[in-house]
């Protein structure tokens, strides 16, 4: 199982042109996230840490109409296939195919999207 020592050393590995963006989808989910937490000590640090990582981030974009596009034409895809997975996931891969960006995850379900370019820093050692 991946860790985050090993996201560390992959993400120290790339190249220091290297731009890193998030979604607003994705600060949502992990704002939910912190939420859920009992409030004290570790939620603080936690959330401090998150915000410390966006303030490295070249960017948040934002949701939009062509991300809607692709959101519906993937989501159809993928009932058609009878291989519905998380919305959130789904949202995720509107925005890297409306940016032309590549995502950056462990999560097998992105390989769902076969025109979505992924790159998966959990095998990547």
């Amino acid at each position: 199982m991946a860790s985050r020592d090993d996201l560390d050393r992959y993400l120290a590995r790339l190249e220091p042109d290297t731009q890193l963006l998030t979604s607003a989808i994705v600060e949502g989910e992990i704002r939910f996230g912190l939420a859920r937490l009992p409030s004290g000590r570790r939620q603080q640090q936690l959330s401090d840490a998150f915000e410390r990582i966006l303030d490295t981030l070249h960017g948040i974009l934002p949701v939009t109409r062509e991300m809607a596009s692709h959101y519906a034409t993937l989501k159809a895809d993928l009932w058609k296939r009878a291989h519905p997975i998380g919305d959130n996931d789904i949202w995720i891969a509107a925005t890297a195919l409306t940016h032309g960006l590549t995502v950056l995850t462990s999560d097998a379900d992105f390989q769902e999207f076969s025109n979505l370019h992924v790159n998966d820093w959990s095998s990547a050692q």
